[in-house]
Parts: structure tokens; C-alpha cells; sequence
């Protein structure tokens, strides 16, 4: 499967998947249509959902906040949106592990 990535306005919007509590963060490939990353975070207080933007925002050179999740905050499978980005240009970044 591919990467399903949604455009709105200057930006776009994709799904994660999150597994946290792992040795380090990283991104580790494709899960179905969702890119999965592992966190070095627990899954407790919003820790892991910190991590992840910021890991992304640094992933993709732009500020933390330009990341952010929209939907899943309490989930595994959460939905990112970043802000000032093209579809092209997001692929661009993730193309090592699409």
C-alpha cells in the first residue's frame, strides 16, 4: 500500500501510526496506508503525542508548530496535519521509507 495523503489549503493531512515506549523515536516504513513511527515516550499526559510532532517537525525542517495531530490523540492511529507543506514535498522528505 502507499501513503494516503490528504491536501487542505497550503497543507497536508496523513495517517500515523504510533508505537510508543520504544528505545528510540524514528520512523520505521509503511503500515497499511499510515506511516509508523516509534516514540521514545510513554503513551502518558500527551508525552508521546509531543514527541512525535516534534520528531516530525524536525524530520521535515519547520517549526514545531506547523505539526500538529488533528485527530487520534488517544489512539495508536492518529491523523497529522502539516501546515505549509505540499504533497510533493512530503514525499520528498518520507521517499527513504515510502
Amino acid at each position: 500500500m502507499a501513503l494516503q495523503v490528504t491536501n487542505k489549503n497550503d497543507s497536508v493531512i496523513f495517517a500515523v501510526k504510533v508505537v510508543p515506549g520504544a528505545s528510540c523515536t524514528r520512523i520505521v516504513g509503511l503500515l497499511g496506508d499510515a506511516l509508523k513511527v516509534t516514540a521514545a515516550s510513554a503513551p502518558e499526559r500527551g508525552k508521546a503525542n509531543k514527541t512525535l510532532e516534534a520528531f516530525l517537525a524536525q524530520q521535515f525542517k519547520c517549526n514545531k508548530s506547523s505539526v500538529k495531530i488533528v485527530s487520534g490523540l488517544t489512539h495508536a492511529h492518529k491523523q497529522v496535519q502539516v501546515n505549509n507543506m505540499d504533497e510533493a514535498t512530503l514525499r520528498d522528505y518520507l521517499s527513504p521509507w515510502l
